[in-house]
C-alpha cells in the first residue's frame, strides 16, 4: 500500500477477529488487547525499516488521538501501542525512540462516517508540531504510528505536517487496513 513515496503499510485487515479486538479495545476499553493490536503495528514497522539504512535512527511518531476518546477511554491507544512497537524493535534493531510531537492544530470532526473526500477536507492543516521536540527528530528516519488506515487522509496529514518542519518521513505503519 502506498501514496507516491509515502508507503503506507498494514499488517491485518479489518475484518473479523482483527476488526473485533480493535473495536472492542477502543469501545470498551480493554487495554489488554493492546499488545495483540501492537504485534501487528510491529510487523507493518518492520516492514517499512527494510526500506531505510540499518544504521540510520528511528523515530516512531504516533498520530494523536483526540483528547476526548483520551478521557472517555482512559487511555491513549496509539500511544500505548507506539511503545510496544519501540521496545520491541529497540531491542532487535537499537536505536528507535517514541516521539509524540504531533498535535492537533484544531478541532477535527468524527470521520467514522464521512467519504474519503471530507475525510480529507476534515483534515487538512488539522495537525501542527510540538516545536520543543522537532529538531529531535531531524537526524532519525521518522515512521508514522496509527491503529488503523481507512483512506489514507490522517496519515497524509501526518506526513504534511512532519515534512513542514524537515522530518525525514520513511512512511507510515499501522496495525489494520480497511482499503
Amino acid at each position: 500500500m502506498g501514496a507516491g513515496s509515502y508507503p503506507i503499510m498494514a499488517s491485518a485487515s479489518y475484518e473479523g477477529a482483527a476488526k473485533n479486538i480493535l473495536l472492542v479495545a477502543k469501545e470498551r476499553n480493554q487495554v489488554a488487547l493492546i499488545p495483540f493490536i501492537a504485534e501487528a503495528a510491529l510487523s507493518a514497522t518492520s516492514s517499512l525499516l527494510g526500506l531505510a539504512p540499518s544504521s540510520t535512527p528511528v523515530a516512531l511518531v504516533p498520530v494523536p488521538s483526540m483528547p476526548k476518546n483520551i478521557r472517555m477511554r482512559g487511555y491513549n491507544l496509539v500511544a500505548q501501542m507506539t511503545n510496544l512497537v519501540a521496545v520491541q524493535l529497540g531491542m532487535r534493531t537499537g536505536d528507535v525512540q517514541v516521539f509524540p510531537v504531533l498535535k492537533h492544530a484544531r478541532r477535527v470532526i468524527d470521520q467514522s462516517r464521512l467519504t474519503a473526500q471530507q475525510r480529507a477536507a476534515n483534515l487538512r492543516g488539522a495537525f501542527t508540531i510540538d516545536e520543543n521536540h522537532a529538531s529531535a527528530i531531524g537526524r532519525r528516519q521518522v515512521i508514522v504510528i496509527d491503529d488503523l488506515v481507512t483512506t489514507g487522509s490522517t496519515l497524509l496529514e501526518a506526513r504534511r505536517a512532519l515534512l513542514a518542519v524537515g522530518a525525514n518521513v520513511l512512511g507510515a505503519a499501522c496495525a489494520m487496513s480497511s482499503r
